[in-house]
């Protein structure tokens, strides 16, 4: 099974503009992101996608695979889809890890495609169990609901905390043969109104299959979160 990584990384991010080169710990984030997915064992490659220039030209000097196009995205999603329709003959399976995920357990990639290759879900994705109050109010923080069978069936950003409730995770995996008709889907209400696009998918009765890792992660959101230092294990 041959599998591809894209890094989507717009520069005008709405909540931090530049977060893609800002420093985390003293390396910029898009460079994290590629150095930590690039550590996964069972991947085939990685492409970076982005729209602006000054991302472009850093992913060139790490050297690292990138694409490059100034049309206008809905979301980070909609710019794999076309990366991957670009590479879709050459691989099997593709999964988009978020631009701004400064640590992260590569090994959560290696689950995901073992996950992947034994079930062959739809869509799949990570998530992790919210531990406190505090994350549970930060609408930063996506949270998603799944039935017994770990197929999602609700995301949302505002929640009564529970223990049994969970954060979403952006780190997403699709089947080749969904991409075509999940990548001409039209974004509705609720997707627009909560800045979510994976319900688009759930409204339109793609099924999304459900990870829970013990490892946890750290998203960069806001300039603020460049300050929390991390001690999560990202080896």
């Amino acid at each position: 099974m041959k599998t591809l990584v894209i890094i989507p990384c717009r520069y005008n991010s709405s909540r931090f503009p530049g977060k893609s080169l800002a420093k985390f710990e003293g390396i910029p984030l898009v460079q994290r992101v590629y150095e930590q997915v690039k550590k996964s064992s069972v991947i085939d490659h990685v492409i970076i996608a982005t729209d602006d220039k000054r991302i472009y030209d850093f992913a060139k000097e790490i050297n690292a695979d990138c694409s490059y196009s100034l049309k206008a995205y809905e979301n980070g999603s909609e710019r794999c889809f076309d990366v991957i329709k670009e590479n879709y003959d050459e691989y099997d399976f593709f999964i988009n890890v978020q631009g701004d995920i400064a640590v992260f357990n590569p090994r959560e990639i290696d689950e995901l495609c073992l996950v992947f290759k034994k079930e062959k879900p739809q869509i799949i994705t990570i998530a992790n169990k919210i531990i406190n109050e505090l994350e549970n109010s930060d609408r930063d923080i996506v949270k998603v609901s799944f039935n017994k069978n770990k197929m999602a069936t609700s995301f949302y950003r505002n929640s009564e905390f529970k223990n049994s409730e969970f954060k979403h995770r952006g780190i997403y995996g699709f089947n080749k043969s969904i991409v075509h008709e999940i990548s001409n889907l039209k974004p509705d209400t609720d997707e627009t109104r909560l800045n979510l696009e994976q319900l688009r998918w759930i409204k339109n009765d793609f099924q999304i299959r459900v990870v829970i890792s013990d490892n946890d992660s750290h998203s960069i959101d806001r300039i603020e979160d460049l300050n929390k230092s991390s001690l999560l294990s990202d080896k």
